[in-house]
């Protein structure tokens, strides 16, 4: 039996087990710009080397890793880096038994690195996702968005606050980068689901008080970009007239210029 062989046995096992170290990288030593960035990158050398391994694993499941010429489709001749394009070709279509087992499954019995790391593995499974797939998705992502910003009834020490802190920025960004997916398809399967996006940030608007935690005050700001990303109408034409299905906003400064974009396009009207 050869390594092919073991791999179109084992394949969801495999694949599972490589995505979910694509969000593995210590929560104390992430770099900056991945914790607290828009978007992760493949900088670091543990993710280069999962995505190589996935970008590999097409071509042996395949049985055309024998062939050099196949071997260089897992590196992208532009960027010299694993080829995203190839790696995608063996997540997508395995995507929802992805978020439903890494992301989704027993989520309330996961510790608070587990959470942290499901939800990583989700922001870095969006990098594969085909702008026209990604509607189909909008009920479990949500869900996963929900989970993580569920505060715990009563965490235990401030370093569970500050997991938590972290795990509401991942979350927040996550479903940036989701929304931007799903509106370069169709901007109205965004519209229709805005009440719902709104009402999961509200926990972050709870309280006057800036958070003592950074993670915290960064996913205030950032869910507050997406808002004015989304009223302004960046994201398409057709979005900006949904907002007038939520009751309110809350009264957060941060909110503020989202109001007055609104504001301004009722003026309009």
């Amino acid at each position: 039996v050869n390594l092919s062989e073991i791999l179109r046995q084992k394949e969801l096992t495999v694949l599972k087990s490589l995505v979910w170290e694509l969000g593995g990288d210590d929560l104390e030593h992430d770099r900056k710009e991945e914790v607290y960035g828009a978007s992760a990158n493949f900088s670091n050398f543990a993710r280069k080397d999962v995505l190589l391994a996935l970008a590999k694993g097409v071509l042996l499941k395949s049985d055309s890793g024998s062939t050099p010429a196949s071997k260089h489709d897992s590196i992208d001749s532009t960027s010299g880096l694993p080829s995203i394009k190839s790696a995608a070709s063996w997540v997508a279509p395995n995507f929802m038994y992805l978020l439903v087992n890494i992301v989704l499954y027993k989520w309330h019995t996961k510790s608070n690195r587990e959470r942290f790391q499901s939800i990583k593995c989700l922001k870095e499974m969006l990098r594969f996702l085909p702008s026209q797939d990604s509607p189909r998705y909008m009920p479990q992502i949500m869900s996963a968005v929900n989970n993580a910003m569920t505060s715990p009834s009563s965490p235990s020490d401030l370093l569970d606050s500050d997991y938590f802190s972290k795990l509401c920025l991942v979350a927040v960004t996550t479903l940036f980068d989701f929304i931007k997916i799903v509106t370069s398809h169709d901007s109205t399967e965004v519209g229709e689901n805005l009440v719902s996006i709104v009402v999961t940030l509200y926990p972050l608007f709870d309280t006057t008080d800036d958070s003592t935690f950074r993670g915290q005050r960064f996913a205030k700001e950032k869910a507050a970009e997406m808002l004015e990303w989304l009223a302004s109408g960046k994201g398409g034409d057709k979005l900006p007239p949904f907002f007038n299905e939520i009751p309110f906003l809350p009264s957060a400064r941060e909110l503020q210029p989202v109001r007055i974009i609104l504001e301004k396009k009722r003026r309009q009207s």
